[in-house]
């Protein structure tokens, strides 16, 4: 996208918060780790299988605040990971999960298709009509 900018702290806790809910027959950890390999291609950090659970979803959360130094690369792990679990047959949230995010928080960024755009803040992004946990089951 040409610009380098950072996501505040409260846009990464809520995908983070998003990601915690994602679920499937793969098992959380292996789900967890799949996000962790994402943030580390856009923080050029090294990638390490976790020994455990509670390790990966603490390197997970330092390895998303190292990506989100660069918004556009770190919308775009949360993208390409979500997809990559749903062809693992994984429910995961919708690409308007991600706009309502980016939206609460003020971002000027939204995924239309499968392009990221940086906007003003113009474009209304449309409003969920079902709870993420509904969606995520």
């Amino acid at each position: 996208m040409g610009t380098t900018e950072p996501l505040n702290d409260n846009i990464v806790d809520s995908f983070i918060s998003l990601i915690r809910k994602v679920s499937g027959p793969i098992g959380h950890q292996q789900i967890v780790e799949i996000f962790k390999r994402h943030f580390c291609k856009v923080s050029n950090d090294r990638y390490s299988r976790s020994s455990s659970l509670e390790c990966a979803e603490s390197d997970m959360v330092t390895q998303a605040y190292n990506a989100a130094k660069d918004a556009p690369n770190f919308i775009a792990a949360i993208y390409e990971a979500l997809e990559e679990l749903e062809h693992k047959k994984t429910a995961v949230p919708t690409v308007q999960h991600i706009n309502q995010i980016l939206k609460n928080n003020n971002a000027n960024y939204e995924i239309v298709g499968d392009q990221l755009i940086q906007n003003a803040g113009s474009v209304a992004t449309p409003e969920l009509s079902e709870s993420l946990s509904t969606i995520v089951e």
